[in-house]
């Protein structure tokens, strides 16, 4: 895992700056590559052949292989002087942030078609794999990716990103520039503009995050997970974007065991193939389901397996029972850390130091923590990320399920409906009478989605919604929202929280429920064998049930949070009100309407603990970033 940097056209002074904001991904070297107005960076953490002969900038030549720059730096003050011979020597030069988990395989093709490697690392495969096959040799990897390759004879960039999004890449580009990084901190030392973009604010503030290649800042995208971007430096050609994989949820009929078996052999054998470093290998655990599966199947590969886990001071919030159960259970090593209301208050004004772009997820700070502990004993951490979104283990799901029914009852009995639970809840019979007006499955869901979708006076101006009505074609309900929470939510959210979480340490994070061939089979099994009732993950439960600790299967999911509903009514009370009402930075909500609410929850009566932190969150960015 790294950091990685690069522009055709910025200024070259600049380039070893932004190295720099780089180095916590990658604390064990660094490296520049300049040529022209092209220029490449990267930091280095080190997890494959750890020697030399893995650092980067690496460039290459379909004659003489990996071409090594000499003058590596280690530490994070890069070396801003490129070696002249390396530049000479290379048709091509690539900065790759990630892991490609299959290039031992692929190794062994291209040597037998007269390849020679002279290094353990798998950016040596990459740079050969694309001298063979060109860009299309990304449809032969399995793993997380985020790389850019220079081709000096064609003279165009190459930027790439992994199926699922689990690697970050930012890009920006004009008439006559380009630059693309890891993290946006890097693109702001290049110079590039820095203007919030409204229509993904207003994202932001509906999702908690600008969904799919958006950002709050205008000009600055993402590339979009599973695809390749060319971008020629001729100053005339734009850049151009080609998909290279796509979601495929074609029901394939599947018995009961047959789907366990099938599920069972792919995670056994996602969990092997992420259990490869040169490097100490743990993992996270929460005690819930995917975590518990993860350790159960690492086990074998690691003899002294460490595992980790954060509690706080809540009970409601606190699964560190369930966790030591697991570790007991299968002999890990295990690390606990319990976290007080101190410690997060005085984490969350400098969350954002790492956190450059805003993210409405509470759950940063517990990722944010862990990491941080972890990195103490390994460097490489596997996680249950992803098995939510592909399982459909989300409360969110069935609760969906039983209102797309209520919404088609007669007006009359659904504004009855409405009445009667606001004897209960005046809040939540606000909500519902919302929901059970939506128009459309899309509605509905964006509607049930969005913590601002509260009554007729809790609205948000919605942005323009038509891009992300594609995920709900389907015929089936559950596959759309499967389809919509792997398109938007998992990459943009998911990822980005634990990719940055971790980065910040030092710590690469591996999704063993990412790898391709468990994404394809979880999509293409029947929705009933993922969701019966109020219960997801159905078929997880019922392959792994025999292998987990008595109660891990049946028990209820709890979730990766933060008792930030009692945090604000109490020790964050006046430091979360002083950013969120006294913020003045960009006027973007109604402060009387914030006010009232702010009241009702200091009284009890209403949880908006969540929009509060999405409002937090975007003011201590914005205060931080753009102040």
């Amino acid at each position: 895992m790294c950091g990685i940097v690069g522009f055709n056209g910025f200024e070259q002074s600049r380039l070893e700056e932004a190295v720099r904001t780089l180095a916590h991904r990658g604390p064990d070297a660094s490296g520049t590559y300049r040529r022209g107005s092209v220029g490449l960076g990267h930091t280095r953490l080190a997890i494959m052949d750890t020697s030399d002969r893995g650092a980067q900038p690496m460039g290459y030549t379909r004659e003489g292989g990996a071409v090594h720059q000499s003058g590596q730096a280690a530490g994070p003050e890069p070396d801003s002087a490129s070696d002249p011979a390396f530049g000479r020597n290379s048709d091509l030069v690539a900065v790759y942030n990630g892991e490609i988990y299959n290039f031992r395989e692929i190794a062994a093709e291209l040597q037998g078609r007269g390849y020679t490697f002279s290094s353990g690392c798998d950016t040596e495969v990459l740079l050969a794999a694309w001298t063979e096959w060109g860009e299309s040799c990304v449809e032969r990897f399995n793993g997380m990716w985020a790389f850019c390759i220079y081709d000096r004879r064609q003279e165009c960039l190459y930027l790439s990103r992994d199926r699922m999004g689990q690697k970050p890449l930012y890009y920006y580009a004009d008439e006559k520039r380009i630059a693309f990084a890891s993290e946006l901190k890097a693109l702001f030392a290049l110079g590039v503009p820095r203007s919030l973009d409204d229509e993904a604010l207003r994202y932001y503030l509906f999702f908690g995050f600008p969904p799919r290649d958006r950002t709050v800042l205008r000009g600055v995208r993402k590339l979009e997970p599973g695809t390749v971007l060319s971008c020629p430096l001729d100053g005339q050609t734009p850049p151009a974007r080609r998909a290279f994989w796509q979601l495929d949820f074609s029901a394939q009929p599947a018995t009961q065991g047959e789907a366990c078996d099938a599920v069972r052999e792919s995670l056994a054998a996602a969990v092997k193939a992420r259990a490869i470093a040169d490097v100490p290998v743990g993992a996270f655990l929460s005690g819930g389901l995917d975590s518990s599966i993860i350790t159960m199947l690492l086990r074998p590969h690691i003899a002294d397996l460490k595992t980790f886990s954060v509690s706080f001071d809540h009970a409601e919030f606190d699964e560190s029972g369930w966790a030591r159960r697991v570790a007991d259970s299968f002999e890990t090593d295990h690390h606990e850390v319990r976290f007080s209301a101190g410690e997060v208050s005085n984490l969350i004004p400098v969350l954002f130091d790492s956190f450059d772009e805003p993210l409405g997820d509470p759950s940063m700070i517990p990722t944010y923590l862990v990491s941080r502990v972890a990195r103490e004993q390994v460097t490489v951490c596997l996680s249950g990320m992803g098995g939510d979104e592909l399982f459909a283990g989300y409360t969110r799901y069935p609760e969906f399920m039983l209102l797309d029914r209520l919404r088609h009852l007669p007006a009359a009995l659904c504004g009855g409906l409405s009445r009667l639970y606001a004897c209960r809840d005046r809040d939540r019979a606000g909500k519902l009478r919302m929901l059970l007006q939506a128009q459309s499955r899309f509605e509905l869901y964006m509607r049930l989605f969005s913590h601002f979708y509260r009554g007729e006076n809790e609205k948000v101006s919605p942005p323009g919604f038509d891009p992300l009505k594609p995920s709900f074609e389907h015929a089936d309900p559950l596959t759309c929202l499967l389809d919509f929470d792997q398109m938007y939510y998992l990459p943009e959210n998911g990822h980005m929280k634990e990719d940055r979480a971790s980065m910040a340490h030092g710590l690469e994070s591996r999704s063993p429920f990412m790898d391709p061939e468990v994404v394809r089979l979880a999509n293409r099994l029947p929705s009933d064998l993922k969701l019966r009732g109020r219960g997801g993950k159905y078929v997880l439960k019922q392959a792994f049930k025999a292998e987990l600790p008595p109660g891990v299967i049946g028990r209820r999911k709890q979730g990766f949070g933060v008792p930030l509903n009692h945090y604000f009514r109490n020790e964050l009370a006046d430091f979360a009100r002083d950013n969120i009402l006294g913020f003045s930075g960009v006027d973007y909500y109604d402060r009387e309407v914030v006010s009232g609410l702010w009241d009702r929850h200091l009284a009890g009566t209403s949880d908006y603990s969540y929009l509060f932190w999405i409002l937090l969150s975007f003011n201590l960015w914005h205060q931080r970033w753009l102040g």
